[in-house]
């Protein structure tokens, strides 16, 4: 046999913060447990924390919504590699955890695993089963995480 590389399996995650917040929890380690147990590699996520106003602008681009919201997510595959882009309004992310009554640290871990599993192509539309298998998902690992840390 000639030459025969190995191929590792790889993820490559990276967080980048155009809005500065202080994390309580290890993001890459969530998010690396969560590839883990889905049984995903080659997989490169890029997790941005941004504002309402670039957020919006992204919304409006690429969703044709003129509004703010709390994640959204672009997965996209090339070959065997697959990944996906995650960005986060710190700024709703604040507003929801006031009206929902919940931890802001909790609701940043709420839309990180949201965003992931966008990211690994599970969605949430009109379809019952799609979006039930989405929330049980969400919800299993928000559980998990909060319960580990």
């Amino acid at each position: 046999m000639k030459d025969m590389k190995k191929v590792d399996n790889k993820e490559d995650i990276s967080i980048f913060f155009d809005k500065k917040i202080k994390l309580k929890y290890d993001i890459k380690k969530i998010i690396k447990k969560i590839l883990l147990l889905e049984k995903k590699n080659n997989y490169r996520i890029n997790l941005i924390f941004t504002d309402d106003k670039k957020i919006k602008q992204i919304n409006t681009d690429f969703r044709l919504k003129k509004s703010e919201t709390d994640v959204i997510s672009f997965y996209y595959k090339e070959h065997k590699f697959c990944g996906g882009d995650i960005f986060i309004s710190v700024d709703t992310a604040k507003r929801n955890s006031k009206e929902h009554g919940v931890d802001f640290q909790h609701e940043i871990i709420r839309l990180v695993i949201h965003g992931v599993l966008h990211a690994l192509g599970y969605n949430h539309t009109d379809d019952f089963k799609s979006n039930e298998i989405m929330k049980k998902k969400q919800e299993l690992y928000v559980k998990k995480f909060l319960k580990e840390n």
